[in-house]
């Protein structure tokens, strides 16, 4: 475990005080008497690349036997193990020459994930570890509001406009909306442009191409949410090319927080969205995901 690697990294991405002295008091455990465990986990982790399932399936359970062993929240250990695996991803951007504040803008996903951790779970860490694969192996970049993954087009489908054509396997750039900021136009289209010069050996026609994948994307969004909010704009900023209902709504801990298991009927009302989904959930109404294309020549969106 790369301890000062760790401390200087909290820092640098803004984890609040209370949270830095936790992680320390953390390591100061794995340090009496597990460290080798850790380490045993990192070093595992490289073995070969593991993706999403690949940690859940394999990372996962190794944590969760060292937290029962060290009496650390396993939450808390996937943090620390997400912060000490991006030092791949801080030397994979290096080999390609980014920028350190591009590491650090990428990394402060970790800080949004905390934080939501807090909030839903009550301790300090992260609970959606399994996506941190990507990040490790350097294929998500953050750029401003927004994140950008390198992604091999997967779907069924031919989409063609403004005389392009994105067709499965072709390269594109997925599109990931982190929490912890507002969705508002002007971030976003900020975030735009900065892909659009980060990205500039990839354009296609002197375009970029993205592409979304989201909960957010699905038509009850629009159904929900008032037409002038942050997220409605932002959604109509895509192409929505599928939408599919789901069962549930698994992303409900992101609208009630801790409280996202209590029975639909006691969910909590404190904020206009808490309401509108509770109202929504209450008429059993559907959930799911869509996914849109957005084509951006530099200055804006051109297929929509």
């Amino acid at each position: 475990m790369n301890r000062e690697y760790i401390e200087s990294l909290m820092g640098e991405i803004d984890f609040p005080a209370d949270a830095q002295d936790y992680f320390k008091d953390c390591m100061d455990k794995l340090e009496a008497g597990f460290l080798s465990e850790f380490d045993g986990v990192r070093d595992f982790f490289f073995e070969e690349e593991r993706d999403w399932d690949g940690w859940k399936d394999n990372v996962s359970p190794l944590l969760e036997k060292l937290a029962e062993k060290s009496g650390i929240h396993k939450y808390s250990l996937e943090m620390l193990m997400t912060l000490e695996l991006s030092q791949s991803m801080k030397a994979s951007f290096e080999e390609k020459g980014y920028a350190h504040e591009v590491f650090i803008e990428t990394c402060g996903d970790f800080t949004v994930k905390l934080h939501e951790c807090k909030s839903v779970y009550g301790v300090w860490g992260t609970f959606v570890a399994a996506w941190y694969p990507l990040l490790f192996y350097g294929k998500i970049v953050k750029l401003g509001r927004l994140e950008y993954e390198d992604f091999e087009f997967e779907y069924d489908v031919v989409y063609e406009k403004c005389g392009l054509t994105v067709k499965k396997g072709d390269m594109v750039k997925s599109l990931h909306i982190p929490s912890g900021a507002p969705l508002t136009r002007e971030l976003c289209f900020d975030s735009y442009k900065q892909a659009h010069e980060f990205y500039e050996d990839d354009l296609v026609d002197g375009k970029l191409i993205c592409i979304c994948d989201s909960w957010l994307l699905h038509k009850s969004t629009a159904e929900i949410l008032p037409e002038e909010s942050n997220t409605v704009r932002f959604v109509r900023d895509f192409d929505i090319v599928l939408n599919e209902d789901g069962d549930g709504f698994p992303d409900r801990w992101r609208i009630f927080g801790r409280d996202f298991e209590k029975p639909d009927a006691d969910l909590p009302e404190c904020t206009s969205m808490q309401r509108t989904y509770k109202r929504y959930i209450l008429a059993g109404r559907k959930f799911g995901s869509g996914m849109g294309i957005l084509i951006f020549d530099g200055e804006k969106i051109v297929n929509v």
